[in-house]
């Protein structure tokens, strides 16, 4: 074996252990660079059915405040034009819980916000500002609407969460 033989064994052995080597690390690459897409696919729909779930204890809160104010309305003695205390008092527990279930809101809205899923936050506040003023009307105002108003609000307020909850399916079923 003479020196070029050596050489060449030496370029080819060198030469295979580059193209290895820059193979290896593009292989890698690709490897680190996918699994921190699906790290981050995997943060965007764990905040996604946080925000869901957020709101689902919160319109469930609300249903039950619905509830005892369509008791009030249904009930032996009917509010004419305003709530007495002994009827506002009938809210005190549904309407804690009803504000604790807005409060979790907040998570779901700092969630949405680092998604950057706007359109998600405007529908939500849609939601709950309709029915906070709705509330107000009622606890601090101390107005009472007929079953016509409080159905008719029902009606939007039904329209408005499905408008949410269409913003939310569709952003999970986004690819990317």
């Amino acid at each position: 074996m003479d020196i070029f033989d050596l050489a060449d064994t030496a370029l080819k052995i060198g030469l295979g252990a580059a193209v290895s080597g820059v193979a290896t690390f593009k292989v890698a690459k690709l490897n680190h660079d996918r699994e921190v897409d699906k790290q981050a696919l995997v943060r965007r729909l764990d905040s996604l059915e946080k925000a869901s779930l957020s709101f689902q204890q919160y319109a469930h809160a609300w249903r039950l405040w619905c509830g005892r104010l369509v008791g009030l309305l249904k009930g032996e003695n009917p509010p004419t034009e305003s709530l007495s205390k002994a009827q506002l008092s009938k809210f005190t527990d549904v309407d804690q819980d009803y504000q604790k279930a807005r409060e979790h809101l907040i998570v779901a809205v700092a969630g949405l916000h680092l998604l950057g899923a706007h359109e998600a936050i405007s529908a939500l506040n849609a939601v709950v500002g309709a029915i906070a003023a709705f509330r107000d009307d009622v606890v601090f105002r101390k107005k009472v609407p007929t079953m016509e108003q409080y159905d008719d609000f029902m009606r939007r307020v039904s329209d408005l969460k499905k408008t949410f909850e269409m913003t939310l399916s569709t952003l999970y079923m986004k690819k990317s």
